[in-house]
């Protein structure tokens, strides 16, 4: 199992994916839960 969580600067969550299976890595997950492309929305990446 692989969780991946993201956090802003304070330590607050953000995000969390849903339980994938641990051969994803975290550019996998983020591609795959479309949290890559709301960062670039937000010009936040």
């Amino acid at each position: 199992m692989n969780i991946q969580f993201l956090t802003g600067p304070q330590d607050r969550s953000i995000w969390a994916s849903p339980a994938l299976p641990g051969s994803m890595h975290e550019p996998g997950v983020a591609r795959s839960q479309g949290v890559i492309d709301s960062l670039a929305h937000w010009a936040i990446a």
